[in-house]
């Protein structure tokens, strides 16, 4: 049995703009100027549940599917040309582009049964991707100058989220899955060219990637399988898999595996060419990552075991990284200002604050576990080429990594000691960073 629901959803903006100004005359002047916009949102809501069921079976297996896939893809082109005694060129280019949708796949109150060899899935999947060029160009000949001038904005929000409250989830032998899959793309490039007598180049770009993406069991909810997945997620922003708050969680002859996973990366790309007796450029570029991945059975939660074993994991992979391009050559004056940022200041935690009891005074859980692993690598560069009778250059180039990473447990814990023969009240905790940060071609590598 299946209920599901999916979409999916596809914007492709093209938009280009061109102008062109000439003047003969020796005491004239021409002025050609051209601009480019592009907006593009999709907003969606995809959900499927099965509510408020007193029986669903089957003996293939229950699956509640929701899956939606959004893509934008955009090219704005602008090119301004001026020639005359006296001229001027100037190109703009901007674009917007925004992805918000809410993805929900959960069961709720309801008694739901596989039989045979079939798994209970609960999986919520979104992945939206933006794209988009902008290409801008400014040439003036004559005594005057060019300006070329873009900028880019990418937003990905919304949330994804996979859970069960209350109810009663039996596949004997087999297993129940509540998983939350989101992969998030933000890929923004943005060019400039500008030629003249004196040529300005001003380029910035912006990406962000927000939202939340959620897996969790509440209410009172009884689980008969041969182990309960509690979430498996690859995501770019708010990654949280939790036994919430006041849920009564009771899982049979199998293992609870609570894991919040996620890559995030964040990439942001300016270059630009000028050449012109006077050449003024300015560049920057930032990329800042302060997601959080977190894995907790909250506390005033209670897991209920019986032998099995009771896993709390947070894995966070974070890659930053901002690049800077620029070739300029100006005859009398040269001067180029790059400023590439990357920064990572994310939070890795898995927290086990509940009650971890058994099912009964014989039973309890074999192991209880609680980790956080994670990776954060911040990359900065800049690359520059030019020169002039008098040239100037100036780079800042920041990577920086600050991330938190955290494993805590408290509450009531009770597992059983196999090596002794007795209970313990305790867990086994274990945290662990890694940090990189890159810049101006230097390796700093912190553990």
């Amino acid at each position: 049995m299946s209920v599901g629901a999916s979409e999916t959803s596809t914007i492709n903006s093209r938009t280009a703009a061109a102008s062109t100004a000439l003047s003969a005359s020796a005491l004239g002047g021409a002025a050609s100027a051209a601009t480019t916009t592009a907006s593009n949102t999709l907003t969606s809501t995809v959900a499927a549940s099965i509510q408020s069921s007193a029986g669903v079976s089957s003996a293939a297996g229950v699956s509640v599917t929701a899956s939606d896939t959004s893509t934008i893809s955009a090219e704005i082109a602008a090119a301004s040309l001026a020639a005359g005694v006296n001229s001027l060129a100037v190109g703009v280019a901007l674009v917007d582009n925004s992805i918000g949708n809410t993805v929900s796949a959960f069961t709720s109150g309801s008694t739901i049964t596989a039989g045979g060899s079939g798994e209970i899935r609960v999986t919520a999947s979104s992945t939206p991707t933006i794209t988009s060029t902008s290409t801008v160009g400014a040439v003036s000949f004559g005594f005057g100058g060019a300006g070329a001038g873009g900028s880019s904005k990418t937003t990905i929000t919304g949330t994804t989220q996979a859970y069960v409250d209350g109810g009663a989830l039996t596949a004997l032998g087999n297993d129940v899955v509540v998983s939350a899959d989101a992969t998030s793309l933000a890929a923004p490039v943005i060019q400039g060219l500008s030629a003249g007598l004196s040529a300005v180049t001003v380029m910035s770009s912006e990406a962000s990637v927000g939202g939340q993406t959620l897996a969790w069991a509440g209410g009172t909810t009884t689980v008969a399988a041969g182990s309960f997945d509690g979430s498996t997620i690859n995501i770019t922003r708010t990654t949280s898999a939790k036994v919430a708050t006041g849920a009564d969680l009771s899982i049979g002859a199998g293992q609870l595996a609570l894991t919040a996973h996620s890559t995030t990366l964040g990439t942001s790309i300016a270059s630009s060419a000028a050449i012109a007796a006077v050449q003024l450029t300015t560049l920057s570029v930032t990329t800042d990552l302060a997601n959080t991945t977190l894995a907790a059975i909250e506390s005033g939660a209670t897991v209920r075991a019986a032998d099995g074993t009771v896993a709390v994991s947070a894995i966070a992979d974070n890659q930053a990284e901002s690049k800077v391009r620029s070739v300029g050559v100006g005859i009398g004056l040269s001067a180029g200002s790059s400023l590439p940022t990357a920064r990572i200041t994310s939070t890795t935690q898995a927290a086990s604050l509940g009650n971890i009891i058994g099912t009964s005074a014989a039973t309890m859980a074999s192991d209880v576990n609680v980790s956080a692993i994670a990776s954060d690598r911040a990359t900065a560069g800049s690359e520059s080429a030019g020169g002039g009778l008098v040239s100037i250059g100036s780079s800042h180039v920041l990577a920086s990594t600050a991330p938190t990473v955290r494993a805590d447990a408290g509450g009531t814990i009770q597992r059983h000691d196999d090596r002794r023969g007795r209970h313990a009240d305790r867990s086994r905790q274990f945290a662990y960073g890694e940090r990189h940060a890159r810049r101006a071609g230097a390796d700093l590598c912190r553990w």
